[in-house]
């Protein structure tokens, strides 16, 4: 026995035989025996110590946890003990008489026990519980300070107890100590143990008490307490069980082999109550516990050398698990071995020296494209996802990306079989695309001083946060700068979105501050700080390149801070060009005024194309606004955008939202061709006119010639842009079509304009060629009308004279000619249907006749039709009935006089109209015509 193990003690009283019998082997792990591992190679090395462990024989040497809520509570229940005999009298003497059940009642055992009395009261009937030393039984409290009962002092009233601890045994137990399913387990009551204040037991081997016995399985019931830690040890292994904040009003449960040394740190106040099991196989070989000590000596090898180049491992696992059923108390089988050989390794080790682990679902995706039958796999991706931490608290991603190089066993990863795939029909020449993928559970392990490392992969939160976390040691310890600096370089080349300049300038880190100049995700607040930091000089050539990514807007403000005329004329020009991004896509507002100012700062010229350029991006800008600029800087480009924007359709609801009335601002318009001069926007502004004239329709255009001839100032400018908006006028399509409002309108706005030649062409287009009355009567005629109540004296313009002469003239022609003709005296028809068919030449015949009057045709529907359609192209003096008896119906054809009628009123109304007319005119033409007496 070695000095560091004072007790090696058994727990039972009447051990002495069985100690006898009980052999404690250690298995001597000679390193000379071990198969050689390069532990500089960590994948390989890490995959052999995974494996090893996999396969170890034996199950874990402890396992626990809470109950679940279902288990209930056993129902305890005192049996009352003999007056003559006491307890330590019965458990000396192995006195076993018991009272008649049916003259003595139970008394339950109220949980947990809180208070003096109710401890005393169970006391009252416990013994003090010994302990073992070779073939001695002792009591020293010095070694172990409980209290006991056996199971024939109390009785445990719920009936599902039994089967709940059986189900305990095959649901958790086995698994948890890694015994074979198919090996047949069971337990027995041994004791009920109370530790009160002061309560322990220190290091001490069970003994195997019943044949067959491998473990014992510790039941804690409800209890408050503190202290009372448990310890259990195999080998170099080491578990800790605090149960005193979980077990309140929960019951907790461990268990441990035979061949464990375990401890029962001292109670500190309250009672810890428990049931003790001892555990038996009752068929196949005896479940031992597995030995770690070889593997943690070697996985201690590996994560002492373990290169940050590969900062994480990523090992597929050999069981299947639901998202659901994926945790690291749930890890079945093989699995479990390596979270327990991690557990231990890390209860040997602090902090940094641990390792840490994320169990997740791996998956493998294959894409690629061509035929649904037949698909050329292209590339594969890899990445874990629903992952997991050891525990709730552990702040772990939703998953990240892998590569092949980071999983491990790699004949498992080619094993794996297809979980599914996905096929999208062809949709034009790329042909199908398709897409398998492959599943497994998987723990990625990884040196804990590797996290921040780790957390580059996990995504832009876990990087930012592990990146202030590092910041914050560093300032509290200088020490750390090293390992800042490093984490720093990797966030910087990883290009996260995320500002470090003041992290850089901090540190006076001239190779970060050009790593980050490299970078392209900085903003020009950054470039500022590192440029204080180090100066222009020091990073000139860094800032010729990087400057350049920025908006023009920016780097204008940057070198108001930095004036440096070398720099500036490196970069501006690549800013102020034409192919420039922000130009050419006009994504960005370029400051115009801050173009010029900075160019002539620098003494750079700024080409003709760019500024207009620019100005063609200013899209935000009022009108009002970019006026007030072209006037402060005298500038031609900006005061011809003012035009431009102003003679645009629409142009003040898209430039100008006060301007509620969408006007146009006059005073703007003519200022600017002032300033500009007229010589020189002569063309400019006739074109701006024409498209302007164009877009808001003639009535529109007439409203801005009267705001023109309304502004008082620099009239030789609105007597140009007047012009230009009556040619434009002038050359609009379908002028003369337009309705007789219109024309008038036009006319007047002419006659005020004095654009006397316009108004004669325009009236030469209305003025129709032939003589036809319906135009004279519905255009010419109430056009003279309307113009002789607009006043102004635009009737005595000689254009409408010309106008009104040419009516009469008409007017009289147009009388003299009908009037000549002479009234019928007889039925005739002076009309000829040309078709041979017999009805049409029987309805001639009817035609030419002096005397009759009718027509009738019996016949069918097509030969009815045939001839009216006939007869009513020839004439108008024929009036169609139809009348429906017989069969077939009979087509009237009954002669009328309305041509003669018609004539009569139109000579009616030529007249009248002349007469109108006739007042207007200014010279003497013929007299008011007189009536023609109808013959």
């Amino acid at each position: 026995m070695s000095s560091s193990d004072p007790y090696v003690i058994d727990d039972d009283e009447d051990c002495g035989a069985t100690n006898k019998n009980r052999q404690l082997a250690e298995e001597d792990n000679d390193e000379d025996d071990e198969d050689e591992i390069d532990i500089h190679d960590t994948k390989p090395a890490l995959e052999s110590v995974f494996c090893e462990t996999m396969y170890l024989g034996g199950g874990n040497f402890t396992f626990g946890g809470k109950l679940n809520g279902h288990f209930g509570l056993p129902g305890l229940e005192l049996i009352p003990k003999p007056s003559s005999i006491t307890s330590n009298q019965q458990q000396d003497e192995g006195i076993q008489s018991m009272p008649s059940l049916t003259t003595c009642e139970y008394k339950p055992i109220a949980l947990p026990i809180l208070c003096k009395e109710q401890a005393n009261e169970l006391i009252s009937h416990c013994s003090k519980a010994p302990y073992g030393r070779g073939e001695q039984t002792i009591y020293d409290d010095n070694v172990r300070n409980t209290w006991q009962l056996s199971p024939s002092q109390f009785r445990i009233s719920n009936k599902k107890w039994d089967q709940m601890i059986d189900n305990l045994i095959n649901d958790e137990l086995k698994p948890g100590l890694g015994i074979n399913e198919h090996v047949e387990v069971k337990c027995s009551l041994y004791k009920l143990l109370l530790y009160e204040e002061g309560g322990h037991f220190e290091f001490h081997r069970d003994t195997e008490k019943e044949d067959k016995m491998f473990a014992t399985l510790v039941i804690q019931l409800p209890s408050v307490y503190k202290g009372g830690n448990i310890i259990v040890k195999h080998g170099s292994s080491e578990q800790i069980y605090d149960l005193s904040e979980e077990s309140a009003y929960t019951p907790c449960f461990f268990s441990f082999y035979c061949d464990c040394k375990h401890k029962v740190d001292v109670v500190t106040s309250g009672y810890r109550l428990c049931l003790i099991y001892n555990v038996c196989y009752i068929s196949g070989s005896k479940p031992r516990a597995i030995d770690y000590t070889v593997q943690l000596s070697t996985l201690e090898r590996i994560v002492n050398h373990w290169d940050e180049t590969q900062p994480f491992v990523c090992y597929l696992l050999k069981h299947k698990y639901s998202k659901a059923g994926l945790s690291f108390h749930c890890l079945k089988g093989r699995d479990s071995k390596l979270r327990h050989l991690i557990r231990q390794y890390n209860a040997k080790h602090e902090n940094n020296d641990q390792v840490e682990a994320l169990l997740g679902i791996m998956t493998k995706t294959d894409n690629g494209i061509g035929e649904p039958h037949h698909i050329e796999w292209e590339d594969t991706l890899y990445n874990v996802s629903d992952i997991v931490g050891e525990s709730e608290e552990t702040g772990v991603p939703s998953g990240f990306e892998l590569h092949e190089s980071d999983i491990i066993p790699t004949e498992t990863l080619e094993d794996l079989k297809i979980a599914g795939e996905e096929i999208e029909e062809d949709t034009g020449n790329e042909g199908a695309t398709a897409s398998r993928w492959y599943k497994s559970a998987c723990i990625v392990i990884y040196p804990k001083r590797f996290k921040y490392m780790l957390a580059l992969r996990f995504g832009d939160s876990f990087a930012i946060a592990a990146l202030n976390n590092l910041w914050e040691s560093y300032l509290c310890d200088n020490s750390t700068k090293n390992q800042f600096v490093k984490y720093l370089k990797s966030f910087i080349e990883k290009d996260f979105r995320y500002s470090v300049a003041n992290y850089v300038a901090e540190l006076k880190e001239l190779s970060l501050a050009q790593l980050l100049l490299s970078g392209r995700s900085m903003d020009i607040k950054d470039v500022k700080i590192l440029t204080s930091s180090f100066g222009i000089n020091t990073l000139r050539s860094l800032l010729e390149k990087t400057l350049k990514h920025f908006h023009f807007n920016k780097v204008a403000d940057f070198l108001e801070m930095f004036p440096d005329n070398s720099l500036a004329q490196k970069v501006v020009p690549c800013l102020l060009t034409v192919d420039n991004k922000y130009l050419r896509f006009g994504s960005w507002d370029v400051s115009y005024e801050k173009a010029l100012t900075t160019c002539q700062k620098f003494n750079i010229t700024l080409s003709d194309d760019t500024k207009k350029r620019i100005l063609s991006t200013r899209s935000s800008d009022k009108i009002n606004q970019l006026y007030e600029l072209g006037c402060k800087l005298k500038d031609v480009f900006c005061l011809l955008e003012v035009l431009k924007r102003s003679l645009t359709h629409n142009s003040y609801n898209r430039y100008d939202r006060q301007n509620q009335n969408n006007t146009l601002n006059i005073e703007i318009i003519v200022n600017c061709v002032h300033i500009i001069g007229l010589n020189s926007c002569k063309t400019v502004v006739g074109n701006l006119i024409s498209n302007y004239v164009g877009s808001i329709g003639i009535l529109k255009s007439l409203d801005c010639i009267e705001l023109f001839n309304d502004y008082t100032k620099n009239t030789h400018i609105t007597d140009l842009i007047v012009k230009y908006i009556i040619k434009s006028i002038m050359n609009a399509k379908n002028i003369e079509n337009q309705s007789t409002d219109c024309l008038e309108k036009i006319l007047v706005v002419f006659y005020k304009c004095g654009a006397i030649t316009e108004m004669n062409v325009l009236l030469e287009m209305i003025i129709p060629h032939k003589n036809r009355f319906t135009k004279y009567n519905s255009v010419i005629y109430p056009l003279i009308m309307k113009l002789s109540r607009a006043g102004s004296g635009i009737l005595n313009s000689e254009p409408i004279q010309m106008v009104i002469r040419k009516c009469l003239t008409f007017y009289d022609s147009f009388i003299n000619t009908l009037s000549k003709i002479p009234a019928p005296n007889n039925w005739a028809i002076d009309a000829t249907i040309n078709c041979l068919c017999d009805d049409c030449r029987k309805c001639n015949t009817f035609l030419k006749s002096p005397t009759e009057t009718t027509f009738n045709l019996k016949a069918s529907q097509q030969k009815r039709t045939h001839l009216e359609v006939n007869a009513q192209s020839v004439t108008i003096d024929l009036q169609f009935k139809t009348v429906k008896q017989g069969s077939p119906h009979t087509l009237v054809l009954t002669k009328i006089r309305k041509r003669y009628e018609l004539n009569q009123k139109y000579i009616e109304e030529a007249r009248t109209n002349r007469n109108h007319i006739y007042l207007f005119a200014t010279s003497e033409p013929n007299p008011p015509t007189k009536k023609v007496k109808s013959k």
